[in-house]
């Protein structure tokens, strides 16, 4: 009898241990992020939020610059999120808009301060936590 109990505790612990692997992970992802691109004729600043419900807001700052002319956008995204390992899903859809799009990236690296994040094309791009 003790056998037929300890083995099915035993596995229900272990898948418990399993599935909260990730659950560091998520926490470390979920706040305020802001990454700024910036070049010679343009700046790009975005600053996301990433919720615990999975939800994510962002603010896209983009100006380019030219000898004489400048010109600015802000846009709001919304869309939602999805940690899997190293694979980060997001969906987002500007505010003028009803097209959702989906994005893939892979989580490089990820601490309490800086987000690095690598897109389908290879790109790389360094976040870093507000207010930290």
């Amino acid at each position: 009898m003790r056998v037929r109990f300890i083995l099915p505790v035993t596995l229900l612990l272990l898948s418990c241990h399993i599935a909260s692997a990730n659950v560091p992970r998520l926490n470390k992802l979920q706040g305020e992020w802001i990454t700024v691109d910036a070049g010679p004729s343009h700046k790009t600043t975005q600053v996301c939020e990433f919720f615990e419900n999975t939800q994510r807001t962002c603010i896209i700052e983009e100006a380019s610059f030219s000898t004489k002319f400048g010109e600015a956008h802000i846009n709001k995204v919304t869309g939602t999120w999805h940690l899997d390992g190293e694979a980060l899903t997001v969906t987002e859809t500007l505010n003028f808009s009803s097209v959702a799009h989906q994005f893939q990236f892979k989580v490089k690296s990820i601490t309490a301060s800086q987000l690095v994040l690598v897109s389908e094309h290879g790109d790389t791009t360094t976040w870093h936590r507000a207010n930290y």
